[in-house]
């Protein structure tokens, strides 16, 4: 298998796992609702709301994992390749140790912070250990996964996936419709998680024969490594988390709780665009760790420029879609009372996702090549402007919108004019070589879409069946386009690791 084979493979992958775990959760929602109430719903949601914060625990280790299995795998370096998954698994193993630690204190204090009725307390804690000690089980064990993705199997990765999601969630819905408690709940996510940890470390031994968990393999030197790379990774990651959560936070102190509804309606839809974007980018991160460690800068070149043609594809797609319907999706699907509410926020956020989808390549080159301090310095001062600018915005009578703006213009200004404009330099490309290989081509495949769109929607209406023929025939319309187009030039995915050459500067 080649290695255009093993990307597309591995992209693929990808989207069936986001596509079973987005439209499976979308029907438990309702179904946990109803069945477990309004209190044990929300003490469930609580419950899984500690394991939330496991990027904080991660330190950025299992990041650096990926990226230094990639090199070493590369360099087929197998002495390193053992020090450097020994060295991250011990720092997991210590954070594991940690999580423990804080597990058994919250499991005595954690009804004294929260308001739970007194006949639900045992379970909650209960409950609350058993995700507490499979968060730990999980975190020490992160190694297999990291190692697989190292690898570049991200098709292994899915498809373990795919199969304990659904058998999680076909335990749950069981054990709801029985009406269990929250302790069988949580047992159930603590006995998937062996399952899981279990094929992972099975195919591990088969791609890597030669691995194995040893303390002796632990260095000071690969120590160091690791907490350079994983430290910047972890304060990039960190501030992202913290960008994304800060609208609520605004509002909540500003408007209150009715406000936040009205501006997560809008962004959730948004946010299924960005997280499908970065998802298909990340499955290049390793190509790219392999790429840089051997040098390979021109496989490194075509490799960002065709990940960034295709994201702008995919982001032109969905972001077209709810520019042009988001409305009535939105009626459809929560009410018509938030329509005219919602929309706005989600018109002014997906924005930035349609004109800069480049930045989920962006994160995958800068994270692949070890190039994240410029990541993490340009993200707090998108953190400190956006919190300015709200502020401003919102003072200016702009309400929930002017939180959208404010926090929308410096991830633009960042997203789409400079990470854009400093990787292009990074790698030495020409930037007329970038537009002609990334956008002019979307031009007319964009232009068929948008059109067949609106004549779709003056002829067939705004009931949901419509809108689903709609967009389907769209969609359909316009990948065919794209693909004609792409088919005809020489620098599709078909050509990426051919000797054609990427013109620089």
């Amino acid at each position: 298998m080649n290695v255009t084979e093993k990307i597309i493979k591995n992209v693929f992958s990808s989207w069936v796992y986001y596509f079973v775990q987005f439209g499976v959760g979308f029907l438990m929602v309702p179904f946990m609702v109803h069945r477990l109430g309004d209190t044990l719903y929300g003490l469930w949601i609580l419950a899984l709301s500690f394991s939330g914060y496991g990027g904080f625990f991660d330190l950025g280790i299992r990041g650096a994992i990926v990226k230094y299995t990639a090199e070493f795998e590369a360099k087929k370096d197998t002495e390193g390749l053992l020090k450097v998954i020994n060295t991250g698994w011990m720092i997991h193993l210590l954070s594991s140790i940690l999580i423990l630690f804080l597990t058994v204190i919250l499991y005595f204090f954690v009804h004294r912070f929260f308001k739970i009725e007194p006949h639900l307390v045992n379970d909650f804690r209960l409950c609350l250990l058993f995700i507490g000690i499979n968060f730990a089980f999980t975190l020490s064990t992160n190694v297999f996964v990291s190692v697989i993705e190292g690898f570049k199997r991200q098709d292994i990765v899915s498809a373990i996936e795919i199969i304990s999601f659904l058998l999680q969630s076909a335990l749950i819905v069981l054990a709801v419709s029985k009406h269990a408690s929250l302790v069988t709940l949580g047992i159930i996510i603590l006995s998937i998680s062996l399952l899981k940890q279990w094929m992972r470390a099975h195919f591990v031994s088969r791609i890597f024969p030669q691995f194995k968990l040893k303390f002796s393999y632990f260095t000071k030197s690969f120590l160091n490594t690791i907490l350079n790379y994983s430290i910047f990774l972890f304060i990039f990651q960190g501030l992202r988390n913290i960008i994304s959560s800060l609208p609520n936070i605004l509002l909540g102190a500003w408007l209150g709780g009715a406000a936040i509804t009205v501006f997560s309606i809008g962004t959730r839809l948004a946010g299924y665009v960005s997280i499908f974007l970065f998802t298909t980018a990340g499955t290049l991160l390793p190509f790219i760790s392999g790429f840089s460690s051997l040098r390979e800068t021109e496989k490194l070149k075509k490799t960002f420029l065709q990940g960034t043609k295709y994201t702008y594809m995919l982001a032109l797609l969905f972001g077209c879609i709810f520019l042009i319907m988001g409305k009535q999706i939105i009626s459809l699907w929560v009410g018509p009372e938030f329509a005219h509410k919602s929309y706005p926020v989600l018109f002014i956020v997906i924005l930035p996702i349609i004109l800069s989808p480049s930045i989920s390549m962006v994160n995958s080159v800068l994270q692949g090549i070890g190039n994240i301090r410029f990541l993490a310095l340009l993200t707090f001062i998108e953190l400190i402007a956006a919190i300015t600018l709200s502020r401003l915005f919102f003072l200016a009578g702009f309400g929930i919108k002017g939180v959208a703006i404010g926090v929308t213009i410096p991830y633009f200004l960042s997203a789409g004019l400079i990470l854009p404009i400093y990787i292009i330099k990074l790698l030495k490309i020409n930037f007329l070589e970038y537009l002609k290989v990334t956008i002019t081509h979307m031009i007319f495949p964009l232009f068929v879409f948008v059109t067949s769109l609106y004549y779709l929607r003056t002829i067939l209406g705004n009931t949901a069946r419509s809108l689903i023929v709609q967009i389907t025939l769209a969609t359909t319309l316009y990948l065919i386009v794209f693909f004609i187009v792409s088919k005809n030039q020489k620098d599709n995915f078909y050509y990426l690791f051919k000797t054609k050459k990427i013109s620089s500067k």
